[in-house]
């Protein structure tokens, strides 16, 4: 179906300074309950991009939101609610499909979803 990612090459980054990246959260943080998600979405030949998380060890990726405008280390007009998440260690990924439509490696991170106080 069209909702599995390919997995990226081992060692294969789509994370690219000044171009694609994420500023919060940022590999390895601990996160919960609703947060904003900001980084940096500055390809010269953007079509569009989209954000989806999946658990670690999973390939059910689920997305949260697209979008098409060009983002600096910005607040990416996106939350991402985690209260219904079972906690635990996620991947978030940063998907960016050029004007041509083809899909770049992903810009993934890692997070770990706790409980709120």
């Amino acid at each position: 179906s069209d909702s599995v990612s390919t997995p990226a090459p081992d060692g294969a980054s789509g994370c690219i300074p000044g171009q694609v990246g994420w500023s919060a959260p940022v590999d390895g943080d601990e996160v919960s309950g609703v947060i904003e998600l900001n980084g940096t979405v500055n390809v010269p030949t953007m079509g569009f991009y989209k954000f989806e998380y999946s658990a670690v060890g999973s390939n059910a990726w689920m997305t949260i939101a697209a979008g098409n405008d060009i983002k600096i280390d910005e607040y990416l007009e996106v939350m991402w609610n985690t209260t219904q998440l079972v906690p635990g260690d996620y991947i978030l990924r940063l998907v960016v499909t050029d004007n041509l439509n083809n899909p770049m490696l992903p810009c993934d991170i890692s997070v770990r979803v706790v409980s709120e106080e």
